[in-house]
């Protein structure tokens, strides 16, 4: 496995958003690469095994040498992609440039909204209308190219200002065509430091809930990304509401298999980690148009992050952390306040919630299963389905091979708690939470499984 890296090409920017974490480094651009400068470092990029490089900004398109960066990456075989608002995209010259590089792999649009006045609230007035015109262009040229090399989403940042709108959201990128929805957490910083429209966290309990509602519906048809929350709120969906939602992985690889390019060419293991890097290196010490990658990368700095997290008593005081299933396994957390000990988490906070809503909910409702496999006769009918005959009642019920796997999983179990064991077995077979209540309910309705209350 290689590196990926999220790369600030530029700070200039045509928006201004009222939401940007980078709002008040938009003027930050005196120094910025040229286009030597930019071929240097991807030069100095490409003699490292990279995974991925990811343009942002600011606007990545409204540098005059876009195309030009654009396609060196492509020869010099690097993956990339790209955030865009889109207001520059609706050229036949821009659209071939950016999709038809072999290399190229994912572009993401900003829409907040699904109507211009929520969106043009966040983005500025008259935003909505280009953007999605650009977007439908884009779509249709990748259609008339047949290019399936790269795909498209949509990121919507979530905040007060139109968190009433995401499942509008979510049937309006249904419509479009795009392939993905990326729904993130609005970070208080940059524009965002006093607009105190950060979601509470029954706001963000409450569009869990919407979108649960709608998942199982929508899921064949568009890939939900829900990085506004951390995996305990799967737990929550699947468990107190027993219904889908999308899975979700929250990875910190600082400094391992993750980095960030600043616009002036600067290498860090995280954008979060600038302010402790720069405490001990100089902006030269950290540039890759004087340094080589390995020259910075080797350096201590990039080691603090992933030594403080692999150390087995760096959670241990954390609450939920220290007793959570999903920890370094598909959640790992930011560990940036923890080293600097900051208390207010917000992050730590909502998990904690979440885990006291899905303890009280299993304290209320759950109830311990017997198996009564021993009044029980099956047969394979074939090689796909499996009859269970019970001597006592005479009904019988066919299984498929996914309902025979959950109940030999029962029959293994020595003692079986509903709850634990419907989570239990959806985690080993990757089975939906809702398929497997939905075989242990029908098991229990016919008596092969007898709920006795605890």
């Amino acid at each position: 496995m290689g590196i990926s890296i999220k790369w600030d090409i530029t700070y200039r920017c045509n928006l201004f958003c009222t939401h940007c974490i980078k709002g008040d480094q938009l003027s930050n651009t005196a120094k910025e690469p040229s286009l030597e400068e930019v071929k240097q470092i991807i030069d100095n990029l490409s003699e490292k095994k990279i995974d991925y490089i990811h343009l942002l900004g600011g606007e990545p398109t409204v540098r005059d040498d876009f195309i030009e960066i654009l396609n060196y990456f492509d020869e010099k075989g690097i993956p990339f992609g790209l955030n865009t608002n889109g207001l520059l995209m609706g050229t036949d010259r821009m659209l071939n440039a950016v999709t038809s590089p072999k290399n190229f792999k994912n572009i993401i649009f900003s829409i907040e909204a699904p109507i211009a006045e929520v969106n043009d609230e966040m983005r500025g007035k008259a935003v909505f209308d280009k953007t999605i015109s650009n977007l439908k262009k884009l779509i249709a040229y990748k259609k008339e190219k047949n290019y399936d090399h790269f795909y498209v989403t949509i990121n919507t940042v979530i905040s007060k200002t139109n968190m009433d709108y995401i499942l509008p959201m979510i049937n309006y990128c249904v419509e479009l065509g795009v392939d993905e929805l990326v729904l993130l957490q609005l970070i208080p910083e940059g524009n965002a430091l006093d607009a105190n429209i950060t979601l509470s966290f029954d706001d963000e309990l409450h569009l869990v809930n919407e979108i649960a509602s709608v998942y199982s519906t929508v899921k064949d048809k568009l890939r939900i990304i829900p990085r506004f929350v951390r995996p305990l709120a799967v737990d929550y969906a699947n468990e107190v509401l027993e219904q889908d939602f999308p899975d979700i992985e929250h990875g910190c690889n600082a400094g391992t298999e993750f980095a960030c390019i600043t616009n002036l060419g600067e290498l860090y293991s995280c954008d979060r980690y600038m302010e402790a890097t720069l405490k001990k290196n100089t902006p030269q010490d950290l540039s890759l148009i004087h340094k080589t990658f390995d020259e910075i990368w080797r350096k201590n700095e990039f080691t603090d992050i992933f030594s403080a997290i692999n150390q087995e008593s760096f959670y241990q005081n954390t609450d939920p952390c220290n007793s959570c299933k999903h920890l370094k396994v598909s959640c790992w957390p930011c560990p940036v306040e923890l080293m600097n000990n900051i208390d207010d988490v917000y992050m730590m906070k909502s998990c904690i919630q979440y885990n006291k809503i899905i303890q009280e909910h299993h304290l209320k409702n759950d109830c311990e299963i017997i198996v009564t496999d021993k009044i029980i006769r099956e047969v394979a009918s074939d090689e796909e389905d499996y009859i269970l005959f019970n001597t006592e009642t005479f009904e019988t019920i066919s299984l498929n091979q996914e309902a025979y796997l959950i109940w030999n999983e029962l029959r293994l179990m020595e003692q079986i708690q509903y709850n634990k064991a419907i989570s239990s077995i959806s985690d080993k077979y990757s089975f939906a939470f809702s398929y497997v209540k939905e075989t242990i309910d029908s098991l229990i309705n016919l008596n092969y499984l007898r709920e006795k209350a605890t």
